[in-house]
């Protein structure tokens, strides 16, 4: 693992489980987030947000670490403060539990991703799945995005991903 940071993130999104999926998360968190809509810039912007967050709540400027310094936001970045995001927005029930870890693993399901653990790792399969997300190569139905939402009557390539996580959400605690 490379660093504190990145450990802290594993951990919001996997928890114990990270010790079988610890490349995948390696893989996310060295691809930069990139966005075709313009509203997605707003998921890269709250990875920023989770990323001074965290470096401000241990006092050290992330701007002065070698590997932070200009780095954008990273998949891992978004999906962990998107799952955040929607736990505080959307799924708190009052009873303090955290739901960020099913979010991310329910995610990493409908990429195609949690076929691909450590023990088959697949590193040109891994980078294929990203390449779809990124460039909005998915089903209209979002498979193999973060949120597959089927007999979707929108084209959710055209909808940027705060939307689709809230169609997403509504059809499964509906």
């Amino acid at each position: 693992m490379k660093d504190a940071y990145f450990e802290y993130l594993c951990d919001l999104a996997l928890g114990k489980d990270v010790i079988y999926y610890s490349k995948l998360c390696e893989i996310l968190h060295n691809r930069d987030f990139e966005y075709i809509l313009d509203m997605d810039e707003n998921r890269a912007i709250d990875g920023m947000e989770l990323r001074n967050d965290y470096f401000s709540s241990h006092r050290i400027k992330w701007q002065d670490d070698l590997y932070y310094n200009d780095k954008p936001c990273s998949i891992l970045e978004m999906m962990v403060a998107l799952c955040q995001r929607c736990c505080d927005s959307i799924m708190d029930d009052g009873s303090g539990m955290d739901y960020t870890g099913e979010l991310f693993r329910l995610m990493i399901q409908n990429l195609g991703l949690s076929t691909i653990p450590n023990t088959n790792f697949n590193l040109r399969m891994i980078n294929d799945i990203l390449d779809d997300f990124l460039d909005r190569k998915y089903s209209p139905d979002g498979k193999g995005s973060l949120f597959y939402i089927p007999e979707c009557t929108e084209d959710l390539r055209n909808i940027e991903i705060w939307s689709q996580a809230m169609w997403y959400l509504e059809a499964i605690l509906n």
